[in-house]
């Protein structure tokens, strides 16, 4: 079978990685040489990076040729590649934030917000389960999470290389009770950068976390003692491409869309926005967490699009209309947003640009304080105090001006995402065309460097 080039260069990124990473490790060792003599402690840290080359190549080779991918690039090809580590590098720091039991604090400020708010608004009420949309979907947490409380969760992702690891752990991994090794800060690039401790260099976390791995076999459990209840990756899936061209080849399908730290990321805020509004079914809601640092918008997204400021996307500062009552929930609890002083005037231009986007503000909060792949024993700590919205697409509105148009074919592509019954995740680029829907694949680019800009 023949394979894009896009997945080509991915497969050759990882076959690479260990040579590319050694050299790197070579050229320190060359010049340490003249210090060596007055601190021997450096030769250690040299073995345990080393080590941790040796340990990431070993996990990296496991998903090319459990994902049958090992003929896709031949070795001789590897040099003409161009690739380098550093994609890698921020995969694997990706993996202990998603899937490791080091990553659950930031999980839980992030996802967990997130997903009460689902449970929240969008309630499982008995029939087929809601539709959950989650473009960005990354290394696939969130998208399994959702699937793991009983609903549809359909997963978007445009990065290969965030698809096969994803696909691997979920699949390969956790499917069948395994576990694997990785040892992400190794620090093989340009060598250590604010790492206080040369012992923090070498540490070692399993994929998946041990809370997924009991969770997952409880519930495999409990569906296969129980005729008719659905086994949890039955009721996820991912689909290959940009989120833009999913919604306009699917339409309001949805029920609920997740973006967590997407909206900045995706190089157009507004139509990002109208994007998700297409997606959604009337009084479908929208639940957005993330900051608005923009990273990356100069790069895939060649125009400059406008950026906006938190209140500016918000776009009303309190509430409104005043009956926030989500459908089929409670109330949600009162707005916490700073935002909230001082009300609009009935005629105010940003609500009429409200009415035009076709969404309701159920809850605003600012200040939601999230850390994003933070190593704790970096010397340098940061996190992002990020902006959540909860909004709600206005039964019986119109579609806003400037939405994707809906293309000859749609109404069957949207049947096929509509399924209750979604098939597991699948990333191997032999099972692509397999994949429910017909979207088209827009991954043919070269691989960003810029690793949150992808989820």
């Amino acid at each position: 079978m023949q394979t894009s080039d896009a997945t080509r260069i991915l497969v050759g990124e990882l076959l690479k990685y260990e040579a590319a990473a050694t050299a790197n490790l070579q050229e320190q060792r060359r010049q340490a040489a003249g210090v060596l003599a007055d601190l021997p402690e450096l030769a250690t840290r040299f073995e345990t990076q080393a080590s941790a080359i040796s340990i990431n190549a070993a996990f990296l080779r496991s998903i090319v040729s459990e994902m049958g991918l090992v003929g896709d690039v031949a070795s001789a090809e590897l040099d003409s590649l161009g690739v380098v580590e550093l994609t890698v590098d921020g995969m694997l720091k990706q993996l202990v934030r998603e899937w490791t039991d080091a990553g659950a604090a930031e999980r839980e400020q992030c996802l967990g917000f997130v997903l009460s708010s689902l449970e929240r608004h969008v309630p499982i009420s008995g029939g087929s389960p809601p539709q959950v949309v989650i473009p960005g979907a990354g290394l696939g947490r969130l998208v399994w999470e959702v699937a793991m409380r009983g609903y549809a969760a359909v997963g978007i992702e445009r990065a290969m290389s965030m698809m096969l690891c994803g696909s691997y752990v979920i699949n390969h991994l956790l499917s069948h009770e395994r576990t694997g090794r990785i040892q992400p800060y190794a620090a093989v690039g340009s060598g250590p950068c604010n790492v206080e401790s040369a012992a923090n260099v070498g540490r070692e976390f399993c994929v998946p976390d041990a809370d997924a791995a009991k969770r997952f076999a409880s519930a495999t459990a409990e569906a296969d003692a129980t005729a008719g209840l659905q086994h949890p990756h039955e009721r996820l899936q991912v689909i290959t491409g940009d989120f833009r061209a999913v919604a306009r080849a699917s339409g309001p399908c949805a029920d609920a869309v997740l973006t967590t730290f997407l909206v900045d990321a995706c190089g157009d805020v507004v139509g990002a926005l109208e994007t998700v509004h297409a997606q959604l079914k009337p009084g479908g809601v929208w639940i957005n967490l993330g900051p608005l640092e923009y990273e990356g918008t100069a790069g895939y997204h060649a125009s400059r699009k406008l950026r906006l400021c938190a209140d500016e996307l918000v776009q009303v500062r309190i509430p409104w209309p005043p009956s926030t009552v989500p459908r089929n929930g409670p109330p949600p609890p009162a707005c916490h947003s700073s935002l909230a002083d001082p009300p609009m005037t009935p005629d105010d231009p940003v609500r009429q640009l409200v009415r035009q986007r076709g969404f309701e503000i159920l809850e605003t909060r600012k200040g939601v304080r999230c850390d994003y792949t933070q190593d704790q024993f970096s010397m340098l700590q940061s996190h992002f105090n990020c902006l959540f919205i909860v909004a709600r697409k206005h039964i019986g509105a119109a579609t806003p001006a400037g939405a994707p148009p809906e293309p000859p074919g749609a109404g069957r592509a949207r049947e096929q995402m509509c399924a209750a019954a979604a098939r597991p995740l699948h990333a191997s680029p032999g099972n692509l065309q397999n994949l429910p829907g017909t979207y088209e694949n827009q991954i043919e680019r070269p691989l960003s460097h810029d690793d949150r800009s992808l989820h």
